[in-house]
């Protein structure tokens, strides 16, 4: 069973630690996504060396009847990690991002990603445009929404669509989406925030993210199918007592990511209609997802920021400069947070890709497992595997 009191002993200690970082770092990046695990006062901390102490303490504790046990032992492995490279430890890469996220750091295929750009310049010729920089300008002025009450008009077609697809496959809590829209020049365009109280989306309207229907369409299916659809679950399963509190502590420097993102991404893909503008930008997403998981993959493994930086440029010809930039590409190195998590993007994308051929008997088993439960990367895989392999061998059978 499940133990109440170590998912508030870890909620304590992680949640304390978040405020120290928070007080003595902040220019850091949070220690906590979104925090919808039940009530327990943050213990105070006026050291690092303390709140590893007591994540060492919480390791070594873990209950070992907890069905849990292993997502928590990775978890907080993970937290160890970070907060280790948070105060400066200089860690190897493939040792880093496989000791928080839970991933082995390779580089995507070069023939994946040229296949993905012949993919998108034969949509674009649909439209009388090519996948090259020559054509960004008309790109964007032919699909790009203007003003504000069009881009609001669009969210709020997006949500209908998404809220009535994602119906199909789960039942979902709803408690309300509060959307913001904000102006400010950062790399972000969609932003999930909130506790277990409520969830909120900024939405970046700033020019270097020009907002088509398509595109808005993926940030709804995105943000709210996925990543919000999962919190709401995963709220309801630790107040019915079927998930460990401590998972509902939610950081994207651990195993966690992996989840939220296998879901979140594919969402872009399963939850929306087959019109051109979310073929197309559901395979866009993909298609940068696999080169900028290449650019962290090489500024990370020593390869020059000049020619990383080119690299993202020749194969993202329709992105704004500013969002293949030195800047970005330093923080994906010296970053501790992107350092882990950009590298959970793409492969979580692959490892449940898988799940898009289902029937949707067998979409529906597959989800209503992911969302509902607290898997480790491996236990992933493992599930989309067994539904693939077992819709296969009923298909043989008929």
């Amino acid at each position: 069973m499940y133990r109440l009191e170590f998912g508030q002993q870890y909620a304590s200690v992680v949640r304390g630690w978040h405020q120290y970082n928070e007080s003595a770092r902040p220019e850091q990046e949070a220690v906590i996504d979104i925090d919808i695990a039940p009530d327990a006062p943050a213990r105070h901390y006026d050291e690092a060396d303390t709140i590893r102490s007591d994540l060492e303490t919480l390791a070594e504790n873990i209950p070992t009847d907890d069905p849990s046990h292993e997502t928590l032992e990775r978890m907080i492995g993970a937290d160890i990690l970070y907060l280790r490279a948070l105060e400066g430890e200089k860690i190897d890469f493939e040792t880093y991002v496989e000791g928080t996220v839970g991933i082995k750091p390779e580089p995507v295929a070069e023939a994946k990603i040229q296949a993905g750009a012949a993919a998108l310049d034969m949509l674009l010729r649909e439209e009388g445009l090519r996948y090259d920089a020559s054509h960004r300008e008309a790109f964007h002025e032919r699909f790009s929404l203007r003003g504000q009450r069009q881009i609001r008009q669009a969210f709020r077609l997006g949500m209908k669509t998404v809220e009535a697809a994602l119906g199909r496959y789960l039942e979902v809590p709803d408690d309300g989406l509060e959307i913001e829209y904000v102006n400010k020049d950062a790399y972000w365009v969609g932003l999930l925030s909130g506790d277990r109280k409520g969830l909120r989306l900024a939405v970046n309207t700033h020019g270097r993210h020009p907002l088509s229907r398509g595109r808005i369409d993926t940030i709804v299916a995105h943000e709210y199918g996925g990543h919000a659809a999962h919190l709401r679950l995963w709220a309801r399963g630790i107040g019915a007592g079927l998930l460990n509190p401590a998972v509902g502590v939610t950081a994207v420097h651990t195993p966690y990511a992996v989840q939220a993102e296998a879901l979140a991404q594919n969402a872009e893909h399963i939850l929306l209609d087959d019109s051109w503008s979310s073929i197309f930008r559901a395979l866009y997403n993909q298609q940068a997802g696999r080169v900028i998981h290449n650019m962290h993959y090489r500024i990370n493994t020593g390869h020059s920021p000049r020619r990383v930086q080119e690299y993202g440029r020749r194969r993202l010809p329709l992105e704004p400069d500013e969002n293949v930039s030195a800047a970005s590409l330093k923080a994906f190195r010296d970053n501790p947070l992107q350092r882990a998590y950009i590298a959970a993007y793409n492969p979580s994308l692959e490892m449940m890709a898988p799940v898009r051929s289902l029937s949707f008997e067998g979409r529906r088993a597959v989800l209503g497992s992911l969302y509902n439960r607290a898997l480790t990367p491996e236990q992933i895989e493992q599930t989309v595997r067994e539904a693939a392999r077992r819709e296969a061998a009923e298909l043989a059978s008929v």
